[in-house]
């Protein structure tokens, strides 16, 4: 009896084993085939197991999440600091918190040469130079037009040096330049400036010219912003610097300075361009109110001297037949100064005799 009782206790046993085994070399398989890792360090139990059939802690999370991969991928099953896809895309164990990935890459790449040609008669600018390094590699390249810093996810970074860059419209046009590496680090921004004018057939050359002298005599006609024709608004988000344009809806005339890329200053200068006839411009602030109580928007329109003022009953326009302004209207203001919240600026301009057709640019900025 004894010796058909230790028969069955050694079949037992090695069903036992056979079962895990089995189960193991399942989940193994799955683990390879989801990961590409069969052949390297982690294709072990070990990944799973300290002493089969005992788990480890990403082990334990794998069965206790119905054996799926993707939910415990987010996990941090070891505690070491990175999550279980990072170690395992790491090569490194998810289960053991004395193995994990080496240190991050946090040396960001610099920008060491960035320029265009001062001027062009093509809206597809050459860009001469664009040179970068960093510790391990640049692997992206990214220009564009505006100055909003961009993600590493971005889908408009390139892993070639562009050679050119196409404008939407002619006039004086800022490009701005970034780098990033493998590890997601993006550089400071580079910045380069280029006159666009586009040559004229001969036919419209005299046409254009004459009607230039009419109105502004000491400008090109390609140059000249027209009129305002009807009611045109325009958005868009901070900007560091102003960006000129005859083109209106391209413009971005109003800048707010160092907040717009995370600074602790406010600097707004106003730069519009040239237009063909005189035109009034009002530049009005609507701003959080730092009153207990008080109204949610302050609202201040801009005095021909400069200085906020609370709006009155008839608003008062800050330049009057002008055909232009480029102008800083306050600087190096620290934010802590200012009350918290989202802050409006509302930059409009209208004909003198038709005040009823206007362009309107709105931005705003926010103080944490």
């Amino acid at each position: 009896m004894k010796r058909l009782f230790s028969i069955f206790f050694v079949m037992t046993l090695l069903l036992t084993s056979y079962a895990i085994a089995h189960a193991d070399s399942g989940y193994m398989t799955s683990f390879n085939s989801r990961y590409g890792t069969a052949g390297t360090a982690i294709a072990t139990c070990s990944v799973c197991h300290t002493t089969a059939p005992s788990c480890n802690s990403y082990g334990n999370a794998f069965k206790n999440n119905a054996n799926n991969y993707a939910t415990i991928e987010p996990l941090d099953s070891d505690g070491d600091g990175f999550t279980n896809i990072v170690e395992i895309n790491a090569r490194t164990f998810p289960g053991n918190a004395d193995s994990k990935p080496a240190a991050t890459d946090a040396v960001v790449p610099k920008i060491t040469a960035f320029n265009m040609p001062l001027t062009s008669t093509s809206l597809t600018v050459p860009i001469n130079k664009f040179t970068a390094t960093d510790n391990v590699k640049v692997t992206g390249y990214l220009v564009k037009t505006t100055s909003t810093k961009p993600l590493a996810t971005a889908t408009k970074w390139s892993a070639t040096k562009p050679a050119s860059y196409k404008f939407a419209v002619a006039g004086t046009k800022t490009l701005y330049a970034w780098v990033k590496d493998a590890a997601g680090n993006i550089s400071a921004r580079r910045t380069d400036t280029v006159t666009i004018t586009l040559p004229l057939t001969a036919a419209s050359q005299s046409t254009t010219a004459t009607a230039a002298t009419k109105t502004h005599p000491s400008a090109k006609a390609v140059d000249l912003i027209p009129a305002p024709s009807g009611q045109q608004i325009f958005t868009y988000e901070p900007a560091d610097v102003s960006i000129a344009s005859i083109a209106p809806a391209s413009a971005r005339p109003v800048s707010v300075g160092p907040i717009a890329v995370g600074g602790d200053t406010l600097s707004i200068h106003v730069s519009i361009g040239q237009f063909a006839n005189t035109v009034n411009i009002y530049l009005t602030a609507y701003a959080p109110s730092d009153i207990s109580g008080g109204q949610p928007l302050d609202v201040l329109t801009l005095s021909s001297d400069n200085n906020f003022e609370p709006l009155s009953d008839k608003l008062v326009p800050w330049r009057t037949g002008v055909t232009g302004v480029d102008e800083t209207v306050v600087s190096d203001i620290p934010i802590s100064d200012l009350p918290s919240g989202t802050h409006m600026l509302v930059l409009t301009v209208t004909s003198p005799d038709n005040p009823d057709s206007y362009y309107q640019w709105v931005t705003y900025f926010t103080v944490q």
